[in-house]
């Protein structure tokens, strides 16, 4: 049987734990993707699914969705016809 005290000790624990941030996600350095398109949207997509190879390629599995990623940015440019967009973020787990 488990003591009061020793349920006490291990929440306190687990606690400080949580509160610590080591049960926060790991974050990796920038990574960059980019696309192009008819328009932003499009644009932006491909842009996207770039980031998520490069940090497929850089961090392995579990650091590619975008979704997750830290710090997160866009910037496209439009010329002509076409537009291309530029994403970064810090890819996380």
């Amino acid at each position: 049987m488990i003591s009061s005290v020793t349920r006490i000790g291990a929440t306190a624990l687990l606690a400080s734990f949580l509160l610590s941030g080591a049960a926060h996600a790991a974050c990796k350095p920038k990574i960059f993707g980019s696309g192009t398109g008819p328009n932003a949207g499009i644009a932006t997509n491909k842009a996207i699914q770039n980031w998520r190879v490069n940090a497929l390629a850089a961090y392995g599995a579990g650091f590619d969705n975008w979704l997750k990623a830290q710090s997160r940015g866009r910037r496209c440019v439009v010329s002509g016809k076409l537009t291309t967009c530029r994403v970064w973020g810090n890819p996380c787990n």
